[in-house]
């Protein structure tokens, strides 16, 4: 067959998917160096200490114990946040089978970019299930979307309760605005993306790959609509998403207490988590390391004069260690249509 006749050649089709395959395997190779040049260069300058780490594992038993503990808790919520988003839309799956796809998408965030490459994983199994598949990968994002903005929400809380020692912390100034900034940015913007003119704007009719793309989009956005008429439903995934970043910014403070942590009280943990949270969920390296060392490193020095963010940071990626290999083996068990096996609630 020749590629006059509109077709392309096996040959052609192989060479071009063999090319694709190299490219990405280069630039995740090229994403990998990156993270351990960063973890190198904060090693090296003696921002991130290994041993401290090690140590707080061996001597401070109890706190490691809370701190897997206040993990597992936060874990555990945030399926039941996704399971009420699911159940609003009539998409029946027992909480157990929610939570078992919860610790699957922390799984493959292991070698996804950043620390939300999983939502990708969970997205596909609702896609596969054939049940309402557009209503069931837009709770996966929404659910993301909600935990952001609560920790955006809850940072920004935060930050405003503590205007009077941030600024006069100067390098903290920025911190102090941006934060709350984002916040009322994101609300303005949600509040945006449900008035009519956008929704006149998303459902205009449109031709050929633009028609179908608008198909999708508006299966979707009528999905997001139906939690106009379940608003509890919105409150409440807010509610936990708040109890999980609280018992998230707990494993932090837990950490600290391994070793005498300098930090401005207890309430600075839950302006600094969930904004290094935000920053290790950029897509940008393997399960964002590297990046989210950084971002901890910077904001414990800015905001409490700590020494001690990346170190937090690799120790929460230990704690996780756990927790990915349930995932796997979550999904090395994982069978059949997890919505068609579930009772309707």
């Amino acid at each position: 067959m020749s590629m006059r006749e509109g077709k392309i050649p096996l040959s052609t089709k192989h060479g071009s998917s063999m090319a694709s395959e190299k490219k990405k395997r280069l630039l995740l190779a090229f994403k990998i160096l990156v993270a351990a040049g960063v973890i190198g260069l904060l090693v090296g300058s003696g921002q991130l200490d290994l041993g401290r780490v090690a140590s707080a594992f061996r001597d401070g038993p109890r706190w490691v114990i809370m701190a897997t503990l206040c993990l597992l808790f936060g874990i555990c919520v945030t399926a039941l946040r996704w399971h009420l988003l699911l159940k609003a839309q009539e998409l029946h799956i027992t909480y157990w089978n929610a939570l078992r796809l919860t610790f699957i998408g922390i799984f493959f965030n292991t070698f996804m970019p950043g620390g939300t490459g999983g939502d990708i994983a969970k997205a596909y199994y609702v896609w596969d299930s054939g049940s309402k598949r557009a209503a069931a990968v837009t709770t996966v994002f929404l659910d993301r979307v909600i935990g952001l903005y609560a920790m955006l929400g809850l940072a920004s809380v935060m930050a405003i309760f503590q205007a009077k020692i941030l600024w006069e912390i100067p390098a903290a100034k920025p911190v102090l605005i941006c934060v709350p900034a984002g916040f009322l940015f994101g609300t303005i913007a949600i509040a945006v993306a449900f008035a009519p003119q956008v929704r006149r704007l998303l459902t205009a009719e449109r031709k050929g790959l633009l028609n179908r793309m608008a198909q999708i989009s508006n299966r979707a956005y009528e999905a997001l609509l139906l939690y106009r008429d379940s608003k509890s439903t919105i409150v409440w995934a807010l509610v936990l998403s708040l109890t999980s970043h609280i018992g998230l910014s707990l494993s932090f403070a837990a950490f600290g207490q391994t070793f005498g942590e300098p930090i401005i009280g207890i309430f600075i943990y839950f302006l600094i988590v969930p904004i290094g949270m935000i920053a290790n969920g950029i897509p940008a390296l393997p399960m964002g390391i590297g990046q989210g060392e950084a971002a901890f490193h910077f904001l414990y020095k800015i905001l409490a004069d700590s020494p001690h963010g990346a170190e937090a940071s690799i120790f929460l990626r230990c704690l996780s260690i756990l927790w990915v290999v349930f995932g796997g083996l979550f999904y090395l068990t994982l069978k059949g249509n997890l919505f068609e096996k579930a009772k309707p609630i």
